[in-house]
């Protein structure tokens, strides 16, 4: 059981005094995120590292950055077990497997066939789209 702190205030109401009770628990509010290093989620895997940071770049497996685009890669455990379900709903027994999502794709082949092209940033420099 959580401890709580509890306060009475006490009011004069319309037609009678009003008593009210207000508690709130002591414990810091916390959201627990299961978030997972690629080292970690690889040896659950049975990958290699440097797949996973290839594969959450093309988008291929959900991850996040922590602050931003060159904060450390983490995965959600709830994204990674929805995407292997997913994986799985889309096998059948006898018929190849398919690719996981991979953005711009069809059948595991690019659409575009082009490079991406740099553009310019306004501090001067460059990324790839």
């Amino acid at each position: 059981m959580r401890p709580l702190v509890c306060s009475l205030g006490k009011f004069d109401g319309r037609f009678a005094p009003l008593t009210v009770t207000t508690c709130m628990s002591t414990e810091p509010f916390a959201v627990h995120l299961a978030l997972l290093k690629p080292s970690e989620l690889a040896a659950q895997l049975g990958v290699s590292r440097s797949w996973l940071y290839d594969a959450a770049k093309t988008g291929r497996i959900p991850s996040i950055r922590i602050g931003g685009e060159e904060g450390p890669l983490r995965f959600v455990s709830e994204d990674i077990r929805r995407w292997i379900d997913d994986a799985r709903a889309t096998w059948s027994p006898g018929r190849p497997t398919v690719p996981t999502g991979r953005p711009g794709t069809v059948d595991g082949r690019s659409q575009n066939r082009r490079s991406p092209r740099p553009q310019t940033l306004v501090n001067g420099q460059q990324r790839l789209l």
